[in-house]
């Protein structure tokens, strides 16, 4: 159930509420594919700057901090594109009755 952690994170929620929104995330595969295309793009920009290590490490400014900025923005366009390719399970068996 790892990809349902995220709907969990939602305490307040009904199971017919957490089957909903998971219905919703699968759902919306299009607008997803979008978002997807866009954090691989900027993934891809982050890799190219740190790829060049002539632009890093020239020109003023603390060339380390320069690094660890692309590499932490690099990680959360990773996180935001691992989080949008998983896939919701749903939940058959509804105990409440709702």
């Amino acid at each position: 159930m790892k990809s349902f952690r995220i709907i969990k994170k939602f305490k307040q929620l009904t199971p017919g509420e957490e089957r909903g929104y998971a219905k919703t995330l699968n759902d919306s595969a299009n607008a997803i594919a979008i978002v997807k295309k866009y954090l691989e793009q900027r993934v891809i920009k982050a890799d190219t700057k740190l790829g060049n290590t002539q632009s890093l490490y020239s020109g003023s400014g603390d060339c380390a901090l320069k690094v660890a900025c692309l590499l932490a923005e690099r990680e959360a366009h990773l996180n935001l594109l691992n989080l949008l390719t998983e896939t919701f399970d749903l939940l058959d068996v509804d105990h409440t009755g709702d």
